[in-house]
Formats: structure tokens, C-alpha cells, sequence
């Protein structure tokens, strides 16, 4: 057996491709939901630290749907975009990205760009002036702090870090982000998963071509268009208008074209610029 395969789809015919895509999309959309089930009897029973671990497995199997979405909506099926995007179903940043992304609300292409850069870097300066320390990438930082116990050097020195200390300095169940988990409810709902429906959607966004001004009123526009489209051919499932007008208001920007692999940062060019900033740090 050969895990971690998702790649191979780029071999297939279009129609052979979507019938696996939306065979994809059902598990994933169950996995997630049973996942926050049992995340939720956990809430029920104030057991934090086992509902932050489950909320953040099912986050990531949601954001693994909008991945695959964002395939099918890459209109180049043959590109090495296509086959990148493919790559990042099993990459914890990119989900971990999709996850953060679907909680910003980005007015153009550029601004979702620029954001993700920040987002890429494998070390960062922070602080009351914003130098004083120099930080892991926070993604894949909060991801494993979340999860395990660790020794960790920071600042010449070396302290634990435990999931336990999540459960006072950072988490109060009642306001933790949904946004992923709840579109892809509705998506899924709607009657997205359907090999139907991804034939659709790839050719209503064929025709996008994306550019640092690409404006939130083009890809609003595109989500009208899919949605209007799925109705025409008698596809979507028969919903409440309020779950298309969620999905219309909140399927942001496609990822294929930007770059979600780790930013690599020198730490000795961080404490560079300590230094700059104070001559005795």
C-alpha cells in the first residue's frame, strides 16, 4: 500500500477525477462531523483539553474539503498548481492556513496574498514593540502545543510546554472559531459533494484569472454563479436560502496560485535586527 496518494488524480480523465473528488469529499464531511461530535460530548463535560484536540482534528478534516474544492476549482487541471494543490490534503500548514484564512474577510487578492506570506514564516518577532522575542511559526506551533508536551529552548532559555497550560492562559469553549467546520456543513448540505455539482463548479470558475486586484465582489459574483447554476440543473440539495447565502458570503478567494510551503526565516538575521532595534538586547 501506497498512503498519501492524492497526486495520482492528476492521471485521470476529468469525469473519472470528479467521481473520486466527490467520493473524497463525503468522508472527509462525515470524519469532521463525527470528529466534532464526540468534541462536543466532551465540551458537554468541561473536558477542555481533550474538546481542544478533537475540535482541531475536525477543523483540519474540514479544511481538507475546501482543499479539494479549491482543486476543482484551479482551471488548469493539468498545472502544477493542480497537482500542488492536491499536495496540501496532507500538509498540516496548508490546513492549518485554510483554517485561519476562513475567519479573515480579505478585499482583494493582494491583501489574501500578503496575509499568507506572514503566515509562512518559520520564525517571527514579537513583543510589546514587536521585537522583544523571536517565536515558531504560530500554525504549526499552536497545532503540536495543543497536542503534545515539550522541552523547548526560547530566548536562551529552556522551559515545558504542556497542553495543560491551554486550558487556563487561551481556550474558553464558547468562543472557539467554527467558520471552516460551519461552511463546509453547508456545502456539504447544499449538495456540493456531488460529481454533479464539481462539474459545475469547474466550469463556472474556469473562467477566473487571478490577479493582485482581484476584488471580493469577482469571487462574490462567481459564488452567485455556482449557486444560481447548481439551481438551474436541478443539483442542490433543497436547503433554506440561509445556507446558499452563507455559502455565497463566505467561499473566499481559491488558494492554487499561492504559495503555502513554510517561509524559511534565519534566526540569526531576527536577532540582527534585535539588535538594531536595541543595541543591548
Amino acid at each position: 500500500m501506497r498512503i498519501r496518494a492524492i497526486t495520482d488524480l492528476c492521471k485521470l480523465p476529468q469525469r473519472d477525477r470528479l467521481n473520486v473528488i466527490s467520493e473524497g469529499l463525503l468522508h472527509v464531511t462525515e470524519n469532521s462531523k463525527a470528529i466534532e461530535s464526540s468534541a462536543c460530548i466532551l465540551a458537554q463535560h468541561n473536558s477542555k483539553r481533550g474538546y481542544i484536540v478533537l475540535h482541531a482534528l475536525a477543523q483540519e478534516e474540514a479544511a481538507k474539503f475546501l482543499i479539494l474544492l479549491d482543486a476543482v476549482r484551479c482551471p488548469n487541471k493539468q498545472s502544477d498548481k493542480f497537482s500542488n494543490q492536491l499536495k496540501r490534503f496532507n500538509d498540516h500548514l496548508a490546513k492549518g492556513i485554510y483554517i485561519k484564512y476562513y475567519v479573515t474577510r480579505p478585499a482583494t487578492f493582494s491583501q489574501v496574498k500578503n496575509w499568507v506570506v506572514e503566515e509562512c514564516d518559520e520564525y517571527y518577532l514579537d513583543g510589546p514593540i514587536g521585537v522583544e522575542w523571536i517565536f515558531r511559526n504560530d500554525i504549526l506551533q499552536h497545532r503540536e502545543e495543543s497536542i503534545y508536551v515539550d522541552y523547548v529552548e526560547m530566548d536562551n532559555k529552556h522551559i515545558w510546554l504542556s497542553p495543560k497550560q491551554l486550558e487556563n492562559d487561551r481556550y474558553n469553549l464558547a468562543q472557539v472559531q467554527t467558520h471552516t467546520l460551519e461552511l463546509v456543513r453547508c456545502m456539504s448540505e447544499a449538495g456540493f459533494c456531488k460529481t454533479e455539482s464539481l462539474e459545475v463548479i469547474s466550469n463556472v470558475w474556469n473562467s477566473l484569472k487571478l490577479a493582485k486586484d482581484t476584488h471580493w465582489q469577482d469571487i462574490l459574483k462567481l459564488n452567485e454563479d455556482t449557486i444560481s447554476k447548481l439551481k438551474e440543473k436541478k443539483i442542490l440539495e433543497d436547503q433554506s436560502v440561509k445556507i446558499y447565502q452563507y455559502i455565497v458570503q463566505n467561499w473566499l478567494f481559491p488558494l492554487y496560485s499561492v504559495d503555502l510551503k513554510i517561509r524559511r526565516i534565519k534566526i540569526k538575521d531576527l536577532k540582527r535586527i534585535q539588535d538594531e532595534c536595541y543595541p543591548s538586547f
